[in-house]
């Protein structure tokens, strides 16, 4: 709260004052100042929740949920992004699927916002396809893909992926805190479940 409500109260500020009469020049500072804010809070969120993590204080609380809404609702949030990318997200619900589930929808909606995310920011121009299934071989748990077609990541790469604060030089999209796949992983993790890519 230390950290979080001080940073908030800029970016609120900021957003009052760009509602005002500003010169042209104003108005550029201020959305640049309210860009600028908004990345170092997303920064600071990623820090505190790896920080979180790592000292086992990550709180699961699991519940009865309608997966295919919470799925729907997750995408929804989404829609702003993808169109500013001109991207389309195919979502494909197996119809095997059970209707409720007993998870933790808050874990589980941010593990989703987190991959489908970045497929939408390093595909572009493009259809990323979100496919939910039964586990094949794990009757009682999920399965679920996003597919985008990005530029890809080379398979020397592919064990830097999980790592605190990595990111590779071919992204072409705004460095975050290469935080964002390390937390996904192990919220996955306490979700006792696993991720991979190909």
């Amino acid at each position: 709260h230390e950290i979080r409500t001080p940073l908030n109260g800029i970016i609120g500020f900021l957003d009052f004052i760009g509602q005002t009469p500003l010169t042209k020049e104003q108005q550029k500072l201020v959305n640049a100042s309210i860009i600028s804010s908004k990345n170092l809070h997303q920064i600071i969120n990623d820090v505190l929740d790896l920080a979180q993590l790592e000292a086992g204080k990550v709180k699961i609380t699991k519940k009865a949920f309608h997966l295919k809404s919470m799925m729907e609702n997750t995408l929804s949030t989404l829609a702003i992004l993808a169109t500013e990318n001109n991207a389309v997200i195919d979502y494909q619900h197996d119809s095997a699927l059970p209707i409720y589930i007993n998870q933790d929808p808050t874990k589980l909606g941010q593990i989703l916002l987190n991959l489908i995310s970045n497929a939408i920011k390093f595909s572009p121009n493009s259809t990323i396809t979100v496919q939910l299934k039964l586990h094949e071989e794990l009757p009682n748990q999920l399965d679920c893909s996003v597919i985008d077609k990005g530029v890809g990541i080379s398979k020397q790469n592919h064990k830097e992926l999980f790592k605190e604060f990595s990111q590779f030089e071919s992204s072409s999209y705004e460095k975050g805190s290469g935080l964002g796949l390390s937390i996904t992983q192990k919220i996955i993790a306490a979700l006792n479940g696993k991720i991979a890519v190909k």
